[in-house]
């Protein structure tokens, strides 16, 4: 039985170690490449809700691409959000650039999110040939929508996307297992089975986007990056991800916070992608368990002096996980140095860290199962399928 064990052991590890190695591998080579320029007329979408801590950096960096024809389209719920005035003092000062502020109203029956995005897709400019979104908390580089872009110039390419990374304002336990869990979970962008985008940056040809009805889907969904996905699956278009869009958020986060966040995470995914989150949660439980079983089998054969190679095996998931975290820090490292030049203070605390994230975890798989409520933003919202969404409370 301890050998049948073992073997499980030691597959789920390598499972997970399979996602992270392809996610360092595909970075470190993509890092590399440089594309042809590509330069097509396109719309920056941006909805807002409320001031993020780092929201003025975020615009001005925006305004400031090295890109020669962009317009941006801002969206906000209402007039009253603190966002609409910022958004036109910021704007002001960059008359260079064409901005639109589109007042969306309140979500009925989607999220606020998209409730945003439909409406500012519906007014972008004509000559427009590539949509590109991005959040409002996160501070691109200048040469951020020209190398998001690039990939979209190739037929085999349907959606390019980075990444987000958390990055502290403050190294509080709290945040450092945020920066880490996140960049993990980033890693399911290079794995064709599970490829998927963030919506902070994504960019898709604007006629894929018509033609494959993606603003009706919206109308009646709880997330912009996995519907996306979803329609343009059918194409066989590749989700191409981009490390040079590897993509700073800078906050602060509590217990609580990183609570919400981290079941939100999970649940959008059980909702979206029912079979394959119940199979990956399974398998990861499975492996947790095993994480905090094995250095107890450990010891206790080591104790009774029948310590063998087997133990050995099965202790994999810990020195593993260390392992993993050693090729994330890398590959996020290399992604972020030139933006962020003090990342690795962060990521140096992801080994540190491996264990913990990955007990937490065992909460972020079973809370969402039973789950049929979500708050967002302030926004509370009940949903019963991926397309049946009704906002509860305001």
């Amino acid at each position: 039985m301890f050998e049948i064990l073992t073997v499980v052991c030691v597959t789920l590890t390598l499972f997970q170690f399979f996602f992270i190695f392809n996610f360092f591998w595909v970075t470190e080579k993509r890092l590399k490449i440089k594309h042809p320029d590509y330069f097509p007329p396109l719309s920056v979408i941006i909805p807002c809700k409320g001031i993020d801590p780092n929201f003025d950096k975020s615009i001005k960096s925006i305004l400031n691409q090295d890109y020669p024809d962009y317009e941006i389209v801002f969206a906000v719920a209402t007039v009253e959000d603190p966002a609409y005035e910022r958004l036109q003092e910021l704007t002001s000062a960059h008359l260079d650039i064409p901005t639109q502020i589109v007042v969306a109203g309140h979500p009925v029956t989607n999220t606020g999110k998209l409730n945003n995005l439909v409406r500012a897709t519906e007014v972008v400019r004509d000559k427009s040939e590539v949509l590109v979104f991005m959040d409002s908390d996160t501070s691109p580089q200048p040469l951020w929508i020209k190398s998001l872009i690039a990939p979209l110039q190739y037929d085999h390419v349907g959606i390019t996307t980075g990444i987000p990374v958390y990055v502290p304002l403050k190294k509080t336990f709290w945040s450092l297992v945020k920066s880490t869990w996140m960049s993990g979970l980033g890693a399911f962008v290079t794995v064709k089975r599970f490829r998927g985008c963030y919506g902070g940056a994504m960019a898709v040809c604007k006629k894929h986007f018509e033609e494959f009805n993606v603003r009706e889907i919206w109308k009646t969904a709880l997330t912009d990056d996995l519907t996306l996905s979803m329609a343009l699956k059918p194409t066989g278009l590749e989700n191409y991800f981009v490390p040079q869009n590897i993509v700073p958020i800078y906050e602060g986060t509590r217990f609580i916070d990183f609570i919400k966040w981290a079941n939100r995470q999970s649940l959008l995914s059980r909702v979206y992608f029912p079979e394959k989150w119940t199979g990956v949660s399974l398998m990861f439980i499975a492996r947790i368990v095993f994480m905090l079983v094995s250095p107890v089998v450990f010891v206790m054969a080591a104790q009774q002096g029948t310590l063998d190679w087997r133990h050995w095996l099965f202790l994999s998931p810990v020195y593993m996980s260390v392992v993993n975290t050693l090729l994330l820090k890398k590959a996020i490292d290399d992604g972020l140095k030139e933006e962020v030049p003090t990342i690795g203070e962060i990521t140096i605390w992801y080994p540190v860290l491996a264990l913990a994230t990955q007990v937490l975890a065992i909460g972020s798989f079973i809370i969402p199962a039973f789950a049929r409520k979500m708050t967002w933003r302030g926004i509370e919202y009940q949903f019963t399928s991926r397309s049946t969404v009704e906002v509860v409370k305001k």
